[in-house]
């Protein structure tokens, strides 16, 4: 059995020529902290990584490229890991026999109030594009470093797969690094402790792209914040695209619809349920099958 535990910050992901192979995993199992990954086409003789936003663990493949990873105390909040070799192109893939954690895969509550001087300094939404190095930096004003830097951690939502963190940078700030693998709307809560104990905790959303949106000609016309809806009241909104080949069709990548509304055709439409903020990611697909993705929200009052 082989257990990795590498420093997030030294973790990163390199990119590799469209024309590599990728690497093929056939099993990937995650129960009651057992890990067990397996797979084939990898380089040979080259140590592979599992890591999913929290853990990390390895193994070397063998000379016909095929490799075994098996680890305990794993954990992947999300039930999902990205197997990397950092030569092919990486696999991202869902654990069998895991359950998602709920605070990793719902909208984060709202971050509570600063316990003390240490507070993080706001930051804006990101968009990352799939399968480009990204990093997200936090910084913090008036936090104790005495007994050393202060300490991240994410307590609800998510980080993009395939990033990790947060990470500390320097003695006061911290990041995000890595390469995003999936598309998508991340929303997540970032928690500072300074050397006093004092906490404060910052709400951030990055969206994942997809690398072809722009290579293909094919975008999403709406705007991000879709018009807001009221509970009770009838709503309808017409999505629309331009670009690429006509014969859209359109799906819904991640997220959820506000409830009581839903997708049809090209139309959000339905009556609102419940006043809440819906945040998810909408995908049009022309005739030949370029894709392009933009995250949205509606607001229900």
């Amino acid at each position: 059995m082989h257990r990795l535990v590498l420093p997030s910050a030294l973790v990163t992901l390199l990119l590799v020529p469209a024309s590599a192979s990728a690497l093929t995993v056939s099993k990937a199992q995650l129960s009651g902290g057992e890990l067990r990954v397996e797979g084939s086409n990898a380089a040979r003789g080259i140590f592979i990584t599992a890591e999913s936003s929290t853990s990390n663990a390895g193994s070397r493949s063998d000379l016909n490229g095929a490799f075994k990873i098996q680890a305990t105390g794993f954990r992947a909040p999300d039930c999902t890991i990205v197997v990397s070799d950092r030569q092919t192109p990486t696999a991202t893939v869902k654990l069998s026999g895991c359950t998602p954690d709920p605070a990793a895969v719902n909208p984060p509550p709202p971050a509570p109030a600063p316990t003390g001087a240490c507070v993080i300094n706001p930051g804006a939404p990101a968009t990352f594009t799939v399968g480009v190095n990204s990093v997200y930096n936090f910084t913090t004003t008036g936090c104790d470093t005495s007994s050393g830097p202060v300490q991240w951690t994410v307590i609800a939502g998510r980080i993009p797969t395939g990033m990790s963190g947060p990470n500390f940078q320097g003695q006061t700030a911290g990041n995000l690094i890595g390469t995003p693998t999936t598309a998508g709307t991340y929303t997540f809560t970032a928690q500072v402790t300074d050397s006093l104990g004092s906490t404060d905790a910052e709400t951030v959303t990055i969206t994942v792209v997809a690398a072809q949106s722009q290579a293909q000609g094919l975008a999403i016309s709406n705007a991000s914040a879709l018009p807001a809806g009221r509970r009770g009241k009838a709503y309808n909104v017409a999505l629309t695209a331009t670009g690429g080949t006509p014969g859209y069709t359109w799906t819904v990548l991640s997220g959820a619809l506000p409830a009581g509304l839903r997708l049809t055709g090209d139309t959000i439409a339905g009556t609102p349920t419940t006043r809440a903020t819906s945040r998810f990611t909408m995908r049009v697909t022309d005739a030949n099958g370029a894709t392009a993705d933009r995250a949205f929200s509606i607001s229900v009052d």
